[in-house]
């Protein structure tokens, strides 16, 4: 997902936009599977370097957060040590 489309997947969950409720179950689902797989990390990164939206900022930070500490254990020592600077 780009950056574009994190930010209105995250504006629709987060920021309440009025939309149906197929679109809201669609956006839902976009947000949980970006927190959900460690191929995600890159994207996720993206929209928090190149994003001013705050739901979408506060959304990727999330996700990033629980990959990182439910994935801890799988990640070489170099790549802990880039996590931690």
């Amino acid at each position: 997902m780009d950056v574009a489309g994190f930010e209105q997947a995250s504006k629709i969950v987060l920021g309440g936009l009025p939309v149906s409720p197929e679109v809201r179950k669609a956006a839902e689902r976009s947000l949980t599977s970006m927190g959900e797989s460690l191929s995600s990390i890159p994207s996720l990164q993206s929209v928090l370097d190149a994003s001013t939206d705050s739901y979408a900022i506060k959304a990727a930070a999330g996700n990033l957060t629980r990959l990182v500490t439910e994935h801890w254990n799988t990640f070489t020592e170099e790549h802990r040590a880039q996590i931690r600077a």
